[in-house]
C-alpha cells in the first residue's frame, strides 16, 4: 500500500504501509510503518515505524521506531527506539533508546539509553544509560552510567558510574563511582570512590575514597 495521499484525510483510521502523508490526518489512529508525514497528524495514535514526521502530531500515542521527528509532538507518551527528535515533545512519557534530542522535552519521566540530549530536561526522571547531556535536566532522579553531563543537573538524586560533570549538580545525593566532578556539589551527601572534584562539595558528607579535591 504505497500511496501518496497530499490532501486530508480526516479521519481515517488507517495510513498503511510506507505511505507519503503531506496533508493533515487529524484523528487517524494508525499512521503504519515507514510513513512520510509533513504535516500534521493530530489525534493520532500510532506513527509506526521508521516513519519521518516533520509536522506536528498532537496529541499521538506512540512515535515507534527509528522515528525522525522535526516538529512538536506535545503530548506522546512514546517515542520509540533510536529517533531523532528535534523539537519540542512535552510531556511525553517515554524517549527510547539511543535518541538525540536536540529541544526540551519537559516533563519526560524516562530518556532511555545512550541519547544525546542538547535541550533543558526539567523535570525527567530517568537519563539512562552512557548519555551526553549538554543542557540542565532540572528535578531529574537519575542519571545513568558513564554520562557526559556538561550543564547543571539541580535535584538530581543519583549521578551514576564514571560520569564527567563539569556544572554545579545541586542538590545530588550520590554522585557515584570514578566520576570528575569540576562544578559545585552543595548538599551532596556522596561522591563515591576514586573521584576527581575541582570545585567545593558544600556540604557534603562523604567523599569517598582516592577523591582528588581542591575545592
Amino acid at each position: 500500500m504505497c500511496q501518496h495521499l497530499s490532501a486530508s484525510p480526516d479521519p481515517s483510521p488507517i495510513l498503511g504501509h510506507a505511505n507519503g502523508v503531506s496533508a493533515s490526518p487529524d484523528s487517524s489512529p494508525v499512521v503504519g510503518p515507514a510513513n512520510d508525514v509533513s504535516a500534521s497528524p493530530d489525534s493520532s495514535l500510532i506513527l509506526g515505524h521508521a516513519n519521518d514526521v516533520s509536522a506536528s502530531p498532537d496529541p499521538s500515542p506512540i512515535l515507534g521506531h527509528t522515528n525522525d521527528v522535526s516538529g512538536s509532538p506535545d503530548p506522546s507518551p512514546v517515542l520509540g527506539y533510536t529517533n531523532d527528535v528535534s523539537a519540542s515533545p512535552d510531556s511525553s512519557l517515554i524517549l527510547g533508546h539511543a535518541n538525540d534530542v536536540s529541544a526540551s522535552p519537559d516533563p519526560s519521566p524516562i530518556l532511555g539509553h545512550t541519547n544525546d540530549l542538547s535541550g533543558s530536561l526539567d523535570p525527567s526522571m530517568v537519563l539512562g544509560y552512557a548519555n551526553d547531556v549538554s543542557a540542565a535536566p532540572d528535578s531529574s532522579q537519575v542519571l545513568g552510567y558513564a554520562n557526559d553531563v556538561s550543564a547543571s543537573p539541580d535535584s538530581s538524586l543519583i549521578l551514576g558510574h564514571t560520569n564527567d560533570v563539569s556544572a554545579s549538580p545541586d542538590p545530588s545525593p550520590i554522585l557515584g563511582h570514578t566520576n570528575d566532578v569540576s562544578g559545585s556539589l552543595d548538599l551532596s551527601p556522596v561522591l563515591g570512590p576514586a573521584n576527581d572534584v575541582s570545585a567545593s562539595p558544600d556540604p557534603s558528607p562523604t567523599l569517598g575514597h582516592a577523591n582528588n579535591v581542591s575545592g
